[in-house]
């Protein structure tokens, strides 16, 4: 081998070598482009979940919210109701004693009238009898 072999050699090995040198950096930055574009995947999926977490939890509260207000809603509903049915029980009781003292009066008005009017028939018999009788 001739020195300009050799120097033509060296010149190929050293093409060669700058060559694998550019391919290692060029593979060391799509590497490190892909680690970026995962790592900011990751931080954009790490948001999202936390975000859904929170709306999660958000709407789990609305929801406690809403059945809260709707057992409060029912629960005074239910009261009321409840109000309402012993007014009404007590106004029917006051309405049945004032009929059966309604009653009762008229059972003593009658037999108060019947008794006068079977006095007046005694006195009206006992005169119509002596005006006979003379």
């Amino acid at each position: 081998m001739s020195a300009v072999d050799v120097r033509q050699m060296e010149v190929t090995v050293m093409e060669l070598e700058r060559k694998l040198e550019e391919s290692r950096v060029e593979r060391q930055k799509a590497v490190q482009r892909a680690l970026v574009q995962a790592n900011d995947e990751i931080v954009h999926l790490r948001d999202m979940v936390t975000a859904l977490r929170e709306q999660m939890e958000k709407m789990r509260f609305e929801k406690q919210q809403a059945v809260q207000e709707a057992i409060a809603a029912s629960s005074d509903e239910i009261e009321q109701l409840k109000k309402t049915v012993q007014a009404l029980r007590d106004e029917m009781e006051n309405q049945r004693m004032r009929h059966g003292e309604e009653r009762q009066a008229h059972r003593v008005a009658s037999r108060d009238e019947t008794q006068h009017l079977e006095e007046t028939i005694v006195a009206l018999r006992t005169q119509l009898e002596k005006a006979n009788a003379r």
